[in-house]
């Protein structure tokens, strides 16, 4: 993924989308199809705006870019609540072959 790649995904996804549910979206464990019903449940977002928010984050992800998306979120120009998350979520976290580990489960 390069850096015009990474940078429409996230705009797909969205800064606090992606933040909010970065742990979710993380979990390889939780189907695709419950993030969406999860994600158009709690936004009342529309079903194909979803569907490529939660593939973005997944592919943002898997690309091994999760540091560094949360690191820019966490000196961006979001809601101040957003970027602590997006702090705590980039410190705490570390990688394993480009999978998210919470440093609390390692």
């Amino acid at each position: 993924m390069n850096n015009e790649q990474l940078e429409n995904a996230l705009r797909n996804v969205g800064m606090e989308c992606f933040v909010k549910y970065f742990p979710a979206f993380a979990d390889v464990s939780v189907p695709k199809k419950d993030l969406i019903d999860l994600l158009m449940k709690e936004n009342c977002y529309k079903e194909t705006a979803t569907v490529s928010r939660v593939a973005n984050a997944r592919r943002i992800i898997r690309a091994g870019h999760a540091w560094e998306v949360l690191n820019r979120i966490a000196g961006s120009k979001v809601d101040p609540e957003v970027r602590e998350e997006a702090m705590k979520l980039r410190d705490g976290m570390s990688l394993d072959k480009g999978r998210y580990i919470r440093e609390d489960s390692a």
